[in-house]
């Protein structure tokens, strides 16, 4: 007799929300702000809203400025990180 494997999942809970994303079938998105000079990355699942989990900073001294000179490079690695993460699990849908 085969054994069920349990689909393993992302638990978040958050201000006013709280749920469970299958691990499996979560895309990761970039999501970076312009105005606030921030990037972030989030996951959702077959078009369900994003949970953001991680802040990319690549700057260390908490001024804006320094956010400004270092945005474009941390939506590159943004951009960089969900597309492997994305590429990862459609291989292994494969």
């Amino acid at each position: 007799m085969a054994e069920k494997v349990k689909q393993q999942t992302i638990k978040f809970r958050m201000q006013g929300i709280s749920g469970e994303l299958p691990l499996s079938e979560a895309k990761m998105h970039c999501i970076s702000k312009d105005k606030y000079k921030s990037v972030s990355l989030g996951v959702s699942h077959k078009g369900s809203m994003i949970v953001p989990f991680a802040k990319i900073i690549l700057y260390d001294t908490g001024l804006y400025r320094d956010a400004i000179m270092s945005f474009e490079d941390a939506k590159k690695l943004g951009e960089a990180i969900a597309q492997a993460w994305n590429n990862s699990l459609t291989d292994k849908r494969d």
